[in-house]
């Protein structure tokens, strides 16, 4: 078992994103075990958040320059990645975490989000949605200082509601997560 120490956050380049696309849609796909029955209509297939298995969409969003987003890399190997959205004001939004279910529980998430944490360490306030189906993303988000803020009614296309985060840690408490 990791600590994630080993783990790398490294800025990701237009040509990471082939395999960064993979790594998402490897890593949504498998996410799909953990939906419950009753959130599952059969009319919508279930392929994860916008843009996670479309190469143009990820280079789109790597070139954007109010995004920073970031490959994790033990080693040479990219096991997964961080897309952060600077919405204004000091405040940062976590779009989307992702690690290859291969490296799941190995202490990996917690590392990319400490660096994140790291890397960032003048935001204010930063913010996520998660599906509420999805407990596990929520017990993992509280670990890592955020705090339940508000649910988002389900939406056009989406058949559950999800939970809005923000984390307003200082970046001391932050590092001591």
């Amino acid at each position: 078992m990791s600590s994630g120490a080993d783990l790398t956050l490294v800025p990701a380049t237009p040509e990471d994103a082939e395999l960064l696309t993979i790594v998402q849609a490897v890593t949504f796909y498998d996410d799909r075990k953990w939906i419950p029955p009753e959130y599952i209509d059969p009319e919508l297939p279930v392929e994860g958040p916008d843009g996670c298995r479309s190469v143009e969409w990820n280079r789109r969003v790597i070139a954007n320059p109010r995004v920073r987003y970031y490959k994790a890399l033990i080693g040479q190997r990219v096991i997964g990645g961080l897309i952060l959205f600077d919405v204004g004001n000091g405040v940062w939004e976590l779009g989307r975490i992702f690690v290859d279910p291969d490296c799941q529980n190995r202490g990996y998430g917690q590392a990319i989000v400490r660096a994140m944490y790291a890397l960032h360490p003048d935001v204010d306030r930063w913010r996520l949605d998660t599906p509420e189906w999805a407990k596990r993303n929520r017990h993992f988000y509280e670990k890592m200082g955020f705090s339940q803020v508000s649910v988002i009614p389900a939406g056009k296309g989406v058949p559950w509601r999800s939970i809005s985060f923000e984390n307003r840690l200082s970046q001391g408490e932050r590092a001591r997560l």
